[in-house]
């Protein structure tokens, strides 16, 4: 049985706490493989909303031992990969979630430390790489692929054939039409509905999406 360590204690993090309880639930503990050991935060602000558990440590100071598995319950995409990369090079592994109500249909990937929240739908013929966290009640259309990094919020859609590249954020309830891109490093906000493809390190908002900045 290995320790589990969460990094992050705002609000993803203490979901993540519950996801793990439902998960719990229906496997047994027995079969999960892990124990949580504690959680890892530059700030103790949540501490007593942590359930019993403690913050062992800071993410940028904690050193792994090789009975650690960790998973990364922090919504920014550029700190998502700094602190992955920090933890890999001591040889650490991330765990990767699915919450017992998502539903997961046939040729789905899931990378190394992504994450399914509650009632997520992803049908089909769909790749989700390294890091990626697809929050409650997003539906991830069929052929489409998510890059490292990224997050996907609360409430989104997107629909078919979309690429997502690396450390995207996408804002609850944004919609995102078929067959485009959303280039690396781009924000979509909260509602926004996409309808043509997104350049590198843009920001979008509105209905319909407009650049209101760009690199």
């Amino acid at each position: 049985m290995k320790d589990l360590v969460i990094i992050g204690t705002r609000g993803f993090g203490r979901s993540i706490l519950e996801f793990i309880k439902d998960i719990r639930e229906i496997q047994g503990a027995s079969r999960m493989g892990y124990i949580i050991k504690g959680f890892l935060d530059q700030t103790d602000d949540y501490k007593d909303l942590l359930t019993g558990h403690k913050i062992i440590g800071t993410p940028e100071e904690y050193i792994p031992d090789k009975n650690e598995l960790f998973f990364c319950a922090i919504g920014a995409c550029s700190y998502k990969e700094k602190i992955y990369q920090r933890y890999k090079d001591f040889g650490s592994d991330f765990i990767t979630i699915r919450h017992p109500s998502a539903v997961i249909g046939n040729n789905v990937n899931l990378g190394e430390g992504s994450s399914v929240c509650p009632n997520v739908t992803l049908p089909c013929d769909i790749n989700i790489s390294d890091m990626v966290a697809i929050d409650m009640n997003a539906c991830v259309g069929h052929d489409t692929t998510i890059g490292n990094f990224s997050t996907v919020s609360p409430g989104v859609t997107i629909c078919g054939n979309v690429t997502i590249e690396e450390n995207v954020f996408i804002g609850a309830g944004a919609t995102i039409v078929s067959d485009i891109v959303l280039g690396a490093g781009s924000i979509i906000g909260a509602g926004a509905v996409v309808i043509k493809d997104v350049p590198p390190k843009c920001i979008v908002v509105g209905n319909p999406g407009r650049i209101i900045k760009s690199s």
